[in-house]
């Protein structure tokens, strides 16, 4: 057997890891939902996928990535903690579930804490809507081309005698036009959506209530994500189920995916019993799916992941992470976040850690810092700072840490852009919403 016998041979496996992934199939569904400033990939699916994909609904579809851990937030600003909404919009986003390459460890003798910070604010520039506008024109134009692409390599393979290969692109293409009406018929629907508008006009330097939540897959974890905004819209994005305007039309399309990709999942694993030159066919499909995938890539490389809403319109930060030596000094950095506290400062700390003496003593220590002498939270109500007094090494060492990362460059960077939203120069009643 010569030796492209033997690879003639082995293509109609390649597609075969393929069959059982189905996690894409959610992110691609989120991302229909979320913006039209994205394209989606290739999909792939099983018979076992088949079930799940008949009775998604828009909770199961937005809520939680299947097989993710369940993640607990707590509110900064009110000290409650709940149960983490709209889970799987935030991994699509890149406000949770960020996993990069492990960095340099600067703290061996210590726990190191990861802290993964976002700021997210409306969009109330006219520039930044137009700039979406362009996105959206551009990523449907694109999707429309694949569209065309595939439909033409369809007709190619089934002239030249490969009906398998005709119809797995077929299947492509069925996708691709289901996706791609989704992407503009459905809109997510936000909670707090009037209280929003209003914070959008006030500001934090009007009244408006500006949050922070500190969220985690349990309160032992060493990595750590934080979110800061005004207070509706965080609450809209962790706290309040998200749904689809048009759940009817969602979950039907859902269906016609499920048999579109069952099929699909039958064509590929008839090609391993296939002879000649239709073995070829899975590589053809196996191409167009990398192609797709590396041009959905391409896309979030130039403009970033999701970060969009098309009715709850967002601009959304991403920091580079933190490397802290503790948790504790995480806890601290993350207290000096800019929030309008409405119950004690370190109300929150009741998740991570018992309010016991020790802990007390620890915050007495912090509130007589520099660092916490005049905050960058803003307090509803006017505090006066307490007279210096001498502190141990420990603390001393976690607020050196702290200030550190406050003076990050990249952080740094990030929050005067967030500033410069939240506190405008312009008084609201100068300013058009």
């Amino acid at each position: 057997m010569s030796f492209f016998n033997i690879i003639q041979s082995m293509v109609a496996y390649a597609p075969i890891p393929l069959f059982a992934e189905s996690l894409r199939v959610q992110q691609a569904l989120v991302s229909t939902v979320l913006t039209r400033c994205s394209i989606s990939p290739c999909l792939t699916g099983c018979v076992r996928d088949f079930q799940r994909m008949w009775d998604l609904d828009d909770f199961e579809l937005l809520g939680q990535f299947e097989g993710s851990p369940t993640a607990s937030a707590v509110s900064v600003r009110h000290g409650s903690v709940f149960q983490l909404a709209n889970k799987a919009i935030l991994d699509a986003c890149q406000i949770t579930g960020r996993r990069k390459a492990k960095v340099a460890n600067n703290f061996k003798a210590f726990r190191e804490t990861t802290v993964n910070i976002s700021f997210v604010t409306p969009v109330i520039s006219d520039s930044a809507l137009q700039s979406q506008q362009w996105r959206a024109w551009t990523a449907s134009l694109m999707v429309l081309v694949e569209i065309a692409i595939t439909v033409g390599l369809s007709i190619a393979l089934a002239h030249h005698g490969k009906p398998v290969g005709s119809g797995l692109l077929v299947c492509v293409a069925i996708v691709n036009i289901v996706l791609f009406f989704l992407r503009q018929r459905i809109d997510p629907i936000f909670g707090n959506a009037n209280a929003l508008h209003s914070d959008r006009y006030l500001t934090a330097r009007g009244g408006a209530a500006l949050d922070v939540h500190v969220i985690a897959d349990n309160w032992n974890s060493s990595r750590i994500d934080v979110v800061c905004g005004y207070s509706s819209q965080l609450h809209a994005l962790t706290n309040i189920p998200v749904r689809a305007n048009r759940p009817s039309f969602l979950k039907w399309s859902c269906r016609l995916l499920a048999v579109v990709l069952a099929i699909q999942a039958a064509a590929l694993a008839s090609l391993t019993n296939a002879t000649g030159t239709e073995r070829w066919s899975g590589m053809v499909w196996l191409s167009t799916y990398l192609l797709m995938l590396l041009l959905k890539r391409a896309l979030h490389f130039l403009q970033g992941p999701e970060q969009v809403f098309k009715s709850h319109l967002a601009s959304i930060q991403l920091v580079e992470r933190l490397q802290f030596s503790g948790r504790r000094a995480a806890l601290v950095f993350i207290a000096t976040l800019p929030v309008s506290h409405k119950v004690d400062r370190w109300a929150w700390w009741d998740a991570f850690m018992p309010e016991n003496e020790r802990r007390r003593e620890f915050q007495a220590e912090l509130e007589t810092s520099a660092l916490f002498a005049n905050p960058t939270a803003l307090n509803e109500e006017e505090t006066q700072p307490s007279e210096t007094t001498k502190r141990s090494p420990i603390p001393e060492m976690i607020l050196e840490e702290a200030a550190a990362a406050l003076k990050n460059p990249n952080f740094a960077s990030c929050l005067e852009s967030y500033q410069k939203v939240v506190f405008p120069v312009i008084p609201a009643k100068s300013r058009e919403v």
